[in-house]
């Protein structure tokens, strides 16, 4: 028996490599794969795979070409990884690699095997075993792995259990993309997995026996998966089969856990998809980076983004064949690769935790390779290949351009202005082509070939739509309240002392003596006491007609020697003006608008050349520029003044003065919406006291000595804005979007 032994050998590094993973697989429970031994004979070919100790595994079949899969769970390969080619009529090549799917590290090895070879799989103490036979039978046959092989976590059964050869449990689990079929067998038990016949699958159970509640079909066409119904039953050789009856095409798997055989179903293809995937360059780039496609009106294949699985894989080759590469990637990409015949040469690598779809990037570029993909099939071949094909599509395309006849189109322009959409199409059309406007019916007449006219019409179309027409409503809101309290005293009155009174002072000088207040005045407001009050506090309030009040008393001696005169006045105002102005203009998209409502002040003016009359404005004016956004909302520029003159506050020549307010400012709001552009707030407050010195800062009779007011003035200004699209219907679409300039192509 002719003996194939492969192992990689560099020296110390790779002794000190081997080692570090051995040590690293003894702390993580992982296995190292040493070795991969082929044994040749006429009758077959024995593949061993060598491991450290037990491992766990699984088995799967694909077709188109025949090719057998190993998967090697928490698994190294530190030897043999790369490629081994066999080719004896059995076997073809055997390729092998590590994978690291987000930190969990397995292997695989992959076996090229002949059209309808016959293969069994065993293991034992660490060594899995791989028989192929040339003679076109059944096509999987393997025998289940003793526990200690498969390190299964699975509990051992009870003695309590069913009988040692019956079947334990078959059930169904729909998960995903996967229908999985878990079978409990009995020790001694062999399956067979027989060839696929009117989309149903058999599963041959050996040495079995199969209890009469298991002789049932499930029902799963509910869970809308691969396997429409699971069917366990006993054939008349006494043999335990399952049968899965499938939707359509897909592949298998069977892989042992412990005692439980999983038989697991995937559709023929499972597009997986990643919000990464979309961030990826174009597949066909130039060697500086530049794309090598040209625009043009149709559709280009090359720029599809391509779609793998994006689990993670890490290889380890050196000098390896890129079609065995591009086999590998095909298997863990789920994909179809078709190389081209220029494609030859060796790849070395090393790759880590990286994704598949980056990794099949890598190579092709590294080889100066390009790709493009149609369904689940990508095209490998050179680049010159690629850019030939381009070019002559161009060439085809622009020979095709000067030979189609040309024809002549009439569009018919609604909304938008013939002429500047003319500007636009003319970039549009073939050197032969030509845009011509006609004015009274403001139509453009498009003279090209018939591609060219289709894309033209449909540009009109999209851009000849009605102008989005908003309404801008303002309000300008005007508060004023304003308090004021004044507290006066006026007291005072005389005394005299006069012998012609009886009440003489009894000395020669002074005989007569007078005292009187002497804060009065003509003006002083007497009401209420004598007519003679001869005040010496006159501290009034403004009390009056129309403004608050006053008490006056008077006490007098009967001889009139003494008066006393008291006058308290108070007046308080309050008062609350609120003021609301709500100009409104329509206009259309980015188009500037104007209302304006008010008096001119006649102003004379006096210069060298004569008196002469100006006219100042006191207006309330709303200026606006709104622009509709592409989402539906409003950009709006906005210029608010409120004038108004003050005939309070005058000039020299009695001219009254003008009170501005004014707003100016850029926003954007929702449709609908309003909100506050801006707003001013003042307030005055202010309090005074005239009082006597010294004494009315006294206690208790300090009031009695002066004047108290307070005043408090509010002013506040507030400016509204509410912006509405009155033709959002014929405007923007449903979704609140304005169209797009071209629609996508089929």
């Amino acid at each position: 028996m002719k003996r194939i032994r492969q192992t990689s050998v560099v020296g110390a590094l790779v002794l000190a490599l081997i080692a570090g993973a051995s040590v690293q697989a003894a702390l993580s429970d992982e296995r190292v794969v040493r070795e991969i031994l082929v044994e040749q004979s006429p009758e077959e070919t024995v593949v061993r795979v060598v491991a450290d100790g037990a491992i766990r595994y699984a088995v799967s079949e694909h077709q188109g070409p025949h090719r057998l899969l190993l998967e090697l769970a928490d698994a190294t390969l530190v030897g043999p990884a790369g490629s081994i080619s066999v080719d004896n009529g059995q076997v073809g090549d055997i390729l092998s690699v590590s994978m690291d799917d987000e930190g969990r590290r397995s292997s695989r090895v992959a076996l090229e095997l002949a059209e309808g070879a016959r293969f069994q799989v065993s293991s034992h103490e660490g060594t899995v075993e791989i028989r192929i036979a040339g003679e076109p039978t059944d096509r999987l046959m393997a025998q289940a792995a003793p526990a200690e092989a498969m390190a299964s976590d699975a509990a051992p059964a009870a003695s309590s259990g069913p009988a040692a050869n019956e079947v334990g449990n078959v059930a169904y689990q729909h998960d995903g993309h996967v229908d999985r079929i878990k079978v409990t067998l009995p020790e001694g038990a062999t399956y067979l997995s027989l060839p696929w016949t009117d989309n149903r699958a058999t599963l041959l159970i050996e040495n079995a026996v199969l209890p009469a509640e298991l002789q049932r079909q499930l029902d799963t066409a509910k869970f809308k998966g691969t396997v429409r119904a699971v069917s366990s039953f006993v054939d008349p050789q006494g043999r335990v089969r399952i049968v899965a009856d499938l939707v359509g095409a897909g592949s298998e798997l069977i892989r042992m856990s412990g005692r439980d055989l999983i038989w697991e179903f995937t559709p023929a293809r499972v597009e997986e998809s990643s919000p990464e995937q979309a961030q990826l360059p174009p597949p066909i780039t130039s060697a500086k980076g530049e794309a090598t496609l040209p625009t043009s009106v149709s559709d280009n294949p090359y720029q599809r983004r391509p779609r793998m699985n994006r689990k993670r894989i890490t290889i380890d080759l050196r000098d390896a064949d890129i079609h065995n590469i591009l086999r590998l990637i095909a298997d863990e990409g789920n994909v179809n690769i078709v190389t081209n015949q220029l494609v030859a040469g060796s790849v070395t690598l090393r790759l880590r935790s990286v994704p598949l779809d980056e990794a099949l990037a890598i190579i092709l570029r590294s080889n100066g390779l390009g790709w493009e993909q149609q369904g689940n099939i990508i095209r490998v071949a050179p680049m010159t290949v690629f850019e030939a094909e381009s070019k002559a599509r161009i060439d085809a395309y622009v020979q095709s351009q000067g030979l189609e006849p040309l024809q002549v189109r009439l569009i018919a322009v609604n909304y938008a202005e013939a002429s500047k959409l003319g500007e636009i199409l003319g970039g549009l059309l073939s050197a032969r082509g030509k845009v011509k406007v006609d004015d009274r019916k403001n139509a453009l007449v498009v003279t090209d070939v018939l591609a060219n006219l289709d894309t033209a019409e449909a540009l009109v179309r999209q851009l000849d739509t009605q102008t989005p027409q908003i309404l801008i409503e303002a309000r300008i809101v005007e508060s004023n309240d304003q308090f004021k309290r004044d507290l006066g005293i006026q007291w005072g009155g005389d005394f005299l002392a006069d012998p012609s009174i009886g009440n003489a002072t009894g000395l020669l000088f002074p005989s007569t003596v007078g005292i009187a207040g002497g804060a009065s005045s003509g003006d002083t407001p007497t009401g209420g006491g004598s007519s003679t009050p001869n005040y010496a506090i006159n501290l009034p309030a403004p009390a009056g007609p129309g403004s608050g009040g006053a008490v006056g008393f008077t006490f007098g001696s009967l001889s009139g020697a003494f008066n006393l005169n008291l006058r308290l006045s108070a007046a308080e105002s309050q008062g609350s003006v609120k003021i609301v102005s709500a100009p409104r203009i329509t206009t259309l998209d980015n188009e500037e608008a104007t209302i304006t409502s008010g008096v001119s002040i006649p102003v004379s003016v006096v210069s060298a050349a004569g008196a002469q009359t100006v006219f100042f404005d006191a207006s309330l004016t709303l200026t606006v520029t709104p622009r509709v956004t592409p989402d539906g909302n409003i950009i709006v520029e906005v210029n608010v003044n409120k004038n108004e003159p003050d005939f309070e506050n005058t000039g020299s020549r009695g001219d009254p003065s003008i009170i501005r307010r004014e707003a100016t400012t850029k926003l954007l709001i929702r449709d609908g919406d309003t909100t506050v552009i801006g707003g001013i707030f003042q307030r005055n407050t202010g309090s005074s006291n005239v009082r006597i010195p010294f004494l009315g800062a006294l206690p208790l009779i300090g009031p009695l000595f002066r004047n108290a007011s307070h005043t408090d003035v509010r002013n506040e200004l507030l400016v509204f804005l509410t912006p509405r699209i009155v033709n959002r219907d014929l405007s923007i679409d449903r979704d609140g979007n304005t169209p797009d300039i071209l629609p996508p192509r089929e």
